[in-house]
């Protein structure tokens, strides 16, 4: 069976990302293709980098069922349209048999939790948000401080956000429909994801962003 196989940036997508993808898998109804552990870079530094993209694609790709490689990461302060690209650019330069698709999250990971507060209250206590939490600004550009110093901002006394032990869990209890609604960003990589999964069907070593030349696998 071929599989996605993720590259992600640190500890805590290892173990989400492997369950967003499977939950969109799971909604296209196709259980012809599972998901791959994901390969940790350790730092977007360590993907941004001269040659770190392009090592961790080639690790991707050994892989025995790699059918395709997807590289997501936090945009941070950066134009997440602009480092996907780049990113796009230097992987149509490695010259894979298989597709990639590269997404940037608008500033972080956690901005896409703030668009289902009501799937994400009960699993971390917040308080002050009223029995109908919602948020009335654009999810994906926060002001004036981060979604995990908003999250840590809202918690119950002696709660803290930690990457490592709320994100996998929230991210199983999001409400994919509604922030896909919500954020600009999730939508980018649902698309990318669906690209990837066509590229698949097809045996095209696409490239996405899709502004990179597709061509036959061979």
């Amino acid at each position: 069976m071929p599989s996605v196989v993720p590259i992600v940036e640190g500890d805590g997508e290892v173990d989400a990302v492997p369950i967003l993808l499977r939950r969109l898998l799971e909604a296209s109804l196709r259980w012809d293709i599972r998901v791959a552990h994901p390969k940790n870079a350790h730092g977007k530094g360590n993907l941004t980098t001269e040659n770190g993209l392009e090592r961790f694609l080639r690790y991707a790709a050994k892989e025995s069922d790699c059918g395709a490689i997807l590289v997501l990461l936090d945009a941070d302060e950066e134009c997440a349209k602009e480092l996907a690209e780049s990113l796009a650019s230097r992987a149509a330069e490695v010259g894979l048999a298989y597709p990639v698709a590269t997404i940037a999250a608008v500033r972080h990971y956690e901005n896409w939790f703030l668009a289902s507060l009501q799937t994400v209250v009960p699993l971390l206590g917040l308080r002050s948000l009223g029995p109908d939490p919602d948020l009335h600004f654009d999810v994906d550009n926060v002001e004036d401080e981060s979604a995990k110093g908003w999250l840590d901002r809202h918690m119950a006394p002696g709660r803290a956000y930690k990457e490592t032990v709320d994100q996998a869990r929230l991210t199983a209890c999001l409400d994919l429909s509604q922030v896909q609604q919500k954020s600009r960003s999730f939508r980018r990589l649902v698309h990318a994801f669906d690209q990837l999964v066509e590229a698949m069907d097809s045996g095209t070593a696409l490239i996405s962003p899709a502004a990179y030349q597709s061509r036959q696998a061979p």
